[in-house]
This record gives C-alpha cells, structure tokens and sequence, in this order.
C-alpha cells in the first residue's frame, strides 16, 4: 500500500521580515507618542505659566488704570481752581476789591503749590519704581507720622480725627 504524502512548502521570510518591520515601525510610534505625550505635558505646564502671568499682568494693568485716574483726579483739582481764578482776574479784575483780587491770587498760589507737590510726588513714585531711587523702609508709629504731616503742610492737627491705635507701628 502506497501512502502517498504531500508536502507544500511555504517561503515566509518575506512575511516574517514585513512582520519584524511593522514591529519596529510599531515600537518607533510607541515611542514617539510617548514623547508627544511629553512635550504635551510641558504645553500644559507652560500654558497654565502663561495663565497665571496673564492674570498677574492684568492685575498690575487694572492697578495702573486705577492710579492714573487716581492722578489724573488729583491734577485736576487744582488745575480748575487755577484756571477758574485766573479766567476771573483776567475777564472781571476791575469788578473785584483788592482784597478779593489778592485772595483770588493767592489761591492761585497755593494750588499750584499743591500741584507742583503732586507732579514732585509722581516723579519720585517713578524713580522709586523704576529703580532709580532708592528707599530704606523703616518701622514707625502711623499716629505720629499723620501728625507730622499735617504740621508740615501746616493743617491744625485737631481738626484731623485719626483713629487708630497709638502703638500702631507700620513699616
């Protein structure tokens, strides 16, 4: 009795070589989605910096809307009493007693005193900010130092309430 055998060979080297290259393309993506996942995370890191530095910057922005008001407030005061005044002296002067005119003239005087301070103020406040002077903080009582003020622009300290602590200390 014959048997008869049958025997088919199959070449799979290419197969097994395709097989091994679409394994190394599988490991290089593998990979370079893990390196993507990384610099994903630096974005996210770097974006929630960007976040943060954004709401500082428009804090910082919202601050100097408010002191440039704040200014622009406090120029303004005197300016209109010393153009009020003048507008007067120069339109009506003869309509006015002398005693009126030297008041008048003297308000004229201390506004731009006050204004004068107030421009000497803000340029001290840039320097100081922009490095250019420097400070030396130092503790001291606050009571104190409101009385000492109002002495200085010579305003009656009774006239001012101020109330605090008399131990107040601030730096």
């Amino acid at each position: 009795s014959a048997v008869l055998r049958c025997l088919t060979v199959t070449d799979l080297s290419q197969q097994k070589a395709q097989q091994q290259q679409m394994d190394q393309l599988n490991a290089e993506l593998t990979d370079r989605l893990a390196e993507l996942r990384e610099v994903n995370d630096k974005l996210d890191i770097e974006r929630v910096r960007v976040e943060q530095s954004n709401a500082e910057l428009q804090e910082v922005n919202e601050a100097i809307q408010g002191f440039t008001a704040a200014a622009a407030h406090d120029l303004r005061s005197p300016l209109v009493s010393i153009i009020g005044f003048s507008t007067l002296l120069t339109q009506s002067w003869e309509t006015f007693s002398e005693e009126k005119r030297r008041t008048f003239v003297a308000s004229i005087s201390r506004q731009s005193q006050n204004l004068s301070t107030l421009v000497d103020d803000l340029l001290t406040s840039s320097r100081i900010e922009g490095g250019g002077l420097s400070t030396s903080p130092e503790v001291i009582a606050f009571g104190e130092a409101i009385n000492r003020c109002l002495e200085l622009i010579h305003q009656d300290t009774g006239s001012v309430a101020v109330s605090c602590s008399p131990d107040l200390m601030v730096r």
